[in-house]
C-alpha cells in the first residue's frame, strides 16, 4: 500500500515539474499584456479576477484608477446598432471617469471600441455569464470598483432614464 502511495506521490511531483515551465511562460505573457496595455492607454491596468479582450485578442483596459462603478451593457448581434447608439448615448449622459461603460459582444465581432468605449469580445466566462443572464431578463449590472454586484437595473429604460438611475444609485 505505502509502494502505491509512494508511486502516486512521485507521479504528482513529475507532473508539477513538467507544468512548471508552463506556468513561468504564462506568468511572463501575463505581465508582458500588463505592461504593453498600460504604455498604450497610459493607465494602469486590472486585469485581476476579469480580464477583457476586444474581437482581435488585445487586452482591454476595463478599470482604472478613477474608476468607481462599472456598467457593462451586452451588444446584441441581432441589433447592433441600436445598441451602439444606445451606449454612446448613454455614455454621453454619464461623462464621469468614475463610472466605467463596456460593451460586451453577444456573439461575433462587435468591433473595438464605440465612442472611446471598449468592446469586449472575450472574458472570464463566470462574469460574462451573469452579465448575459441578467440581460437575458432586461437588466443591466452595476458593479462597483472591485467588480462586486450593487444593483442591477432595468435595461428597458431609454438611456437617459438608465443614466438617471445609475446616478442616484451611486450617489454622483
Amino acid at each position: 500500500m505505502r509502494i502505491y502511495l509512494l508511486v502516486a506521490v512521485l507521479g504528482l511531483m513529475i507532473v508539477e515539474a513538467l507544468l512548471l515551465p508552463r506556468t513561468v511562460r504564462d506568468f511572463r505573457t501575463m505581465q508582458k499584456m500588463r505592461a504593453e496595455t498600460a504604455s498604450r492607454v497610459g493607465l494602469p491596468v486590472a486585469l485581476g479576477p476579469f480580464a477583457g479582450y476586444d474581437a482581435d485578442g488585445r487586452p482591454l483596459t476595463l478599470v482604472t484608477d478613477d474608476t468607481r462603478w462599472i456598467v457593462p451593457i451586452v451588444i446584441h448581434s441581432s441589433r447592433m446598432s441600436s445598441d451602439l447608439d444606445y451606449l454612446g448615448q448613454l455614455r454621453k449622459a454619464l461623462p464621469d471617469r468614475a463610472i466605467t461603460l463596456f460593451g460586451v459582444c453577444d456573439q461575433g465581432r462587435c468591433g473595438q471600441t464605440v465612442h472611446g468605449l471598449p468592446v469586449l469580445a472575450y472574458g472570464s466566462y463566470a462574469p460574462l455569464r451573469d452579465i448575459v443572464r441578467l440581460d437575458g431578463e432586461n437588466q443591466v449590472l452595476l458593479l462597483n470598483q472591485y467588480w462586486g454586484l450593487t444593483k442591477a437595473l432595468r435595461r428597458d429604460l431609454s438611456s437617459q432614464e438608465l443614466a438617471a438611475k445609475i446616478l442616484e444609485v451611486t450617489g454622483r
